[in-house]
């Protein structure tokens, strides 16, 4: 028997369960061979993960930052090859 009533037992396990799932598919995906997403950013998102989440947050942080690592690369590229066009 917990503190917690069965209801959040099942939320907090299938909110564990969806998390490891998401970084077993994401992390590769993202952070694999010829990814260049450089190691300070991988590092800052996994601490900050680990300080703002704990354990899981270790590997969701580290994703979570590269994904917005690519997407503001990829707005930036965007931006100067519009501009360059004009």
């Amino acid at each position: 028997m917990g503190d917690g009533s069965l209801a959040s037992n099942v939320v907090g396990s299938v909110y564990l369960f969806l998390a490891g799932m998401a970084d077993n598919v994401l992390k590769p995906i993202l952070l694999g061979r010829g990814v260049e997403t450089p190691m300070p950013i991988v590092l800052v998102g996994a601490l900050g993960g680990l300080a703002a989440e704990g354990l899981i947050g270790l590997f969701v942080g580290a994703v979570m930052l590269s994904v917005g690592y690519k997407l503001l690369m990829a707005w930036v590229e965007h931006s100067v090859a519009e501009h360059e066009a004009r």
